[in-house]
């Protein structure tokens, strides 16, 4: 038995034992006790119920002081501070009136009814003191409760418009109104005035007054700005089930079909365009785009030299148990009154000690350095995100049961009646959990952890950087204030859940102007997308998938298409933006020995690790942790495919294409912010204090990118990464809610990522233009996309034909890539008027066509490979048909040198035969 089947069955039985069962399932003497004692939790738990319900009570009948006066007397009996047991009587009662029970739905109205007769008591009491007039009492009654209450000025004059009773009720309505998950009438007596100054928790960061005025500025900025929500969405309409009448039935259809193309064609961030509203969904594409470029920047720095530690991990015990040690804080023990820094030093000296035999000087100085920045990242996530105003002083790297411990862990759970959102939130490491694991290097630790039972340690804590990356991003772009998460996080007694900032987030949201509907909407898509990223298709599936991609894209003809990407920047932009994409081009197409102005640096800007738009970085290929014999065959089909794409120079002209764009977007951005215009295309992605800095920089520098500086230069980064966002996929955030459900079925949306990008642009501009009542405006875009997109399309194509294709330079070939570009961006990259979709259309007729079209690359690239292979068995065809046909660099190639040969020459005729049937017939 191996070593995991030894774990999983050890968790079987203990889970057998813990349900008072024995190993075959029957009944033990153990099931007694074991109901015993769920009937006594239950008992505790209706307990805790009435005793919460009876503290709500008691809080009216205070109106609002139970909380204090029963904290100060617990501290006078147990001797501990009243802030301690202020906290814990918070705790307790947010707890009670958030369980969800039946009582707990009560609070409310018995502190209501509570509070009328002491309200009308005291109301009855001023008068007698000489307060005769019935709006006074009322409102010394209401500033009263309010004051208790930690209510704001405007509940206060509420109460003082209206009676007593109905004042606290509705001042108490009001206040759970105002924020669906975090009560804000709690008392903030501690911390009201700590954004008065410069605030707590950045002090320890050193950052002064000078510094915090800036950052007051930016959040003030952000505030600022007012989010707009559109019309009739299709989640708030009534399914198409519910229809009663012609035009229910009709509104209903047409909802459907919204839905169907807002979750499964078309990306994240143009459907929240497209449910929500701008700001939402162009923000959320800035923050999304933002993270993975920081992280891509970073991870790139380790990528390379850190490969071999990361694969060291993988396959030796030691080097990944002592990881889990040092990750844990147990690597050493910490010395009364010891400074963090040096505690963490001698850490990383006992690590190197432990390590000595297993990794080189070189190898430990990169983990090193790895390590130092993940810190870093943690503290600054669990300030700006957690809400921790301290940092935590320990050794730490996020570590992650396997995949089947944590099925396992979910199924002992759901014994114990936990429903999926309980486990989820259970089982979501927060990284504040306590590490209960004993110590690997301590062979004699009873509760010694078994490495097999971990995912790579530093992979797993790359991911959890990447996600916390994306969540600070979220923060920094939708202005969530440090101060609310601190709030949330003091309210809690502990740092926040990720789960928990997304409420934030969410609140935040509905703070700007968009619904709750909408809000909940936005905050679902958003986790949706970052949970993804944990998810990988089938092996098997992978494995195919680049073959698929290896044998269709790794040749020069689609390599050249990529040049096609930077005339279509002109369709949203227009002719100069165009002409500066092309002359990118040209630039970077001249010669090296040539001297040639600088170019932008997409590797330093951290989009390398989007080498091939479809494919990703070493990194995040080697985060699939291959570990059996289908992961190991997937993971060599990935590098094969990814060495394919270098080699046929699709890597180096996709690098070519994307900096043509990025100049376009940079000259269109220059020459609006010339005529003070900048706004019209960027008011959605920046608020205005970001405009402006950007408007500064581009209005002094035009578009020579070398001389932006500071946060100018790093917000004008951002800005051409927008718009190339908005042609190509570059991030998650570009997928469909579809494909981050389903990894298994991501080959049905292969090809399609850029084409799926181009078609929501087109819709922004065409439908959304007509339906605001600007038809002159999408003429404008369709004139535009024909002349640069279509046009640009039709020319590159012929070109690569004109190389690599048929050797012919034609009118009617033009005219075909011209229909082609139509074609593929109105079917999404389904159908097309190339020469072989055009053959088969002639042949097959339309719909089969089409049809086919449809079917995954994954499917039927290997199938025809196959077929091949079978037919050169057969002897049907040459015994080199199937390197041809799964090889276009082998085939490209051959085509080349056929097309640039005299007549008649023996490489013409040479390049014929290999090639192996005539051009006309082919793909």
């Amino acid at each position: 038995m191996s070593e995991t089947e030894k774990v999983l069955a050890r968790i079987r039985e203990d889970r057998a034992v813990k349900a008072g069962l024995s190993r075959d399932g029957t009944e033990t003497p153990e099931t007694e006790k074991v109901l015993e004692r769920i009937k006594a939790r239950k008992s505790k738990e209706s307990s805790t119920q009435l005793k919460g319900l009876a503290t709500e009570a008691a809080e009216g009948l205070t109106l609002g002081l139970y909380g204090e006066i029963s904290s100060a007397l617990r501290a006078q009996k147990s001797g501990d501070p009243y802030a301690v047991e202020k906290a814990q009587y918070e705790i307790e009662r947010q707890r009670f009136l958030q369980s969800g029970t039946a009582l707990s739905q009560l609070g409310l109205p018995a502190e209501i009814l509570a509070s009328i007769p002491t309200g009308a008591g005291v109301f009855a009491g001023l008068g007698r003191a000489g307060i005769k007039s019935v709006a006074k009492r009322s409102a010394f009654e209401g500033g009263f409760y309010g004051g208790a209450q930690g209510d704001s000025f405007e509940e206060r004059a509420q109460s003082a418009f209206i009676g007593a009773s109905a004042g606290l009720a509705l001042g108490k309505l009001v206040d759970v109104s105002s924020n669906a998950w975090v009560n804000r009438n709690k008392k903030t007596v501690d911390s009201a005035d700590s954004f008065d100054g410069v605030p707590e928790q950045l002090e320890f960061d050193g950052m002064g007054a000078d510094e915090y005025a800036v950052l007051k500025t930016a959040q003030e900025a952000k505030d600022d700005m007012v989010f707009t929500e559109v019309d009739n969405p299709a989640y708030r309409t009534k399914p198409l089930k519910d229809a009663q009448t012609v035009g229910e039935f009709y509104q209903g259809v047409k909802d459907a079909v919204r839905r169907f193309y807002n979750e499964k064609i078309t990306g994240t961030s143009d459907a929240l365009y497209n449910e929500v509203g701008p700001q939402v969904a162009f923000g959320y594409q800035r923050a999304d785009q933002g993270a993975q470029f920081t992280t891509g920047a970073a991870l790139d720095k380790f990528a390379k030299n850190l490969m071999p530690v990361i694969k060291k991990v993988s396959t030796n015990e030691k080097v990944h148990g002592a990881l889990l040690d040092y990750g844990a804080g147990t690597m050493v023990k910490r010395a009364a009154g010891e400074t963090f820094e040096s505690y963490r030093n001698r850490s990383l000296d006992q690590l190197r000690e432990e390590l000595a035999e297993e990794l080189s000087q070189s190898e430990f100085n990169n983990l090193k350095a790895y390590i130092l920045w993940s810190e870093k990242k943690n503290m600054q996530a669990n300030r700006e995100i957690f809400g921790l105003l301290r940092p935590i002083e320990k050794t730490y790297l996020h570590s992650r049961v396997t995949k089947e411990i944590r099925q396992a862990k979910k199924q002992q759970l759901k014994d114990q009646g936990l429903d999926d959102a309980q486990i989820e939130r259970l089982l979501v490491d927060d990284g504040f959990q306590a590490r209960d694991r004993g110590r690997y290097l301590d062979p004699t630790d009873p509760s010694r952890p078994n490495p097999l039972d971990y995912d790579n340690i530093l992979l797993a804590d790359m991911q959890r950087n990447l996600q916390i990356e994306k969540m600070y991003q979220l923060k920094r772009v939708f202005g969530v204030d440090t101060k609310k998460v601190n709030e949330a996080a003091e309210f809690y007694g502990r740092p926040l859940t990720p789960m928990e900032f997304m409420d934030e987030l969410e609140a935040r949201l509905r703070d700007k102007g968009i619904s709750q509907r909408g809000a909940q909407y936005s905050r679902e898509r958003m986790v949706e997308s970052m949970l993804s990223d944990r998810m990988a298709p089938h092996p098997v599936i992978q494995a195919l998938s680049s073959l698929a991609y290896a044998s269709t894209l790794a040749g020069p003809m689609s390599a050249i298409l990529n040049l096609a990407d930077a005339p279509l920047v002109g369709a949203k932009y227009g002719g100069p933006s165009a002409r500066a994409a092309m002359k990118s081009v040209i630039q970077d197409l001249t010669p090296p020995v040539l001297k040639k102005p600088a170019q932008l640096d997409l590797e330093r800007m951290g989009l390398n690790n989007q080498r091939f738009g479809e494919f990703t970085g070493a990194i995040e290929r080697e985060m699939a942790n291959p570990q059996g014999f289908l992961e190991k065959t997937a993971a060599a089909f990935r590098q094969g495919a990814d060495m394919l794409m270098v080699g046929s120079g699709f890597a180096a002209l996709d690098v070519v294409g994307k900096r043509g764009v990025m100049r376009g977007v940079l000259k269109s951005a220059a020459d609006d912010a010339a005529e003070g215009s900048l706004a019209k295309n960027w008011s959605f992605y920046f608020d205005e204090r970001e405009l402006d800095l950007i408007s500064k920089q581009l209005t002094k520098h035009g578009d020579d990118f070398t001389k932006y500086t500071g946060e100018g230069k790093e917000l004008i980064e951002e800005l051409m990464f927008a718009g190339l966002g908005q042609q190509q996929l570059i991030s998650s955030a570009g997928r469909p809610a579809a494909w981050h459900r389903n990894p298994n079925l991501r080959p049905l949306w292969a090809l399609r990522g850029f084409v799926v990008k181009q078609q929501a642009l087109a819709m922004r501009e065409v439908v959304g233009n007509l339906k605001a009542g600007k038809p002159e405006e999408a003429a404008k875009f369709l004139g535009r996309y024909a002349a640069y997109g279509a046009g640009g399309y039709a020319v590159i194509n012929e070109g690569r034909q004109a190389i690599f294709g048929d050797g012919d330079v034609s009118a009617n070939g033009l005219l075909r890539g011209y229909g082609d570009a139509w074609a593929s961006l109105l079917t999404l990259n389904t159908l097309g008027l190339n020469d072989y979709q055009y053959g088969q259309i002639k042949q097959n007729g339309f719909l089969l066509t089409m049809a086919d079209g449809l079917l995954p690359i994954a499917l039927t690239r290997p199938l025809e490979i196959g077929k091949s292979v079978i037919d050169a068995i057969d002897r049907e065809r040459p015994i080199q048909a199937p390197f041809v046909e799964a090889s276009p660099l082998i085939k490209q190639t051959a085509r080349f040198i056929r097309n640039v040969s005299p007549e008649n020459s023996i490489t013409r005729d040479l390049s014929d035969d290999f090639l192996v049937y005539r051009l006309d017939d082919e793909d």
